[in-house]
């Protein structure tokens, strides 16, 4: 079978398929990422949303660019900026401040904003 002007036996391509298939159905949904950044719950919550979102900018410049183009970053600021915005960008909790939360919280968002400052090449 040829794809792309090459040569590639059946087998590996039922296996690149089946292999960009599961990566969808795995992958999260860029706009519940979006959602959790903008309007987390809860600290666990907005740390996780940090977290995803770090594993899918750094080493993909293609990402990198979609979640700029998504405006994430004021969002990826304010967590990184202090405690005090950090607790108050959780919708109506009244959290004085769990510091390993905030700290894991600023954690998190200076990971994302470093490696969206790298650039994509």
């Amino acid at each position: 079978m040829f794809v792309g002007g090459r040569y590639t036996s059946p087998t590996t391509t039922l296996h690149a398929k089946l292999l960009a298939w599961a990566t969808k159905m795995t992958e999260p949904s860029s706009a519940a990422i979006l959602e959790q950044l903008q309007q987390p719950s809860s600290h666990k919550q907005l740390i996780a949303a940090l977290k995803t979102l770090k594993n899918e900018v750094i080493g993909r410049p293609q990402n990198k660019r979609m979640w700029v183009e998504l405006g994430v970053l004021e969002h990826v600021a304010i967590a990184a900026s202090s405690e005090r915005l950090a607790t108050a960008q959780i919708q109506g909790q009244e959290h004085t401040g769990d510091n390993i939360e905030n700290e894991c919280i600023k954690l998190q968002a200076l990971a994302v904003l470093g490696s969206l400052a790298s650039g994509t090449q």
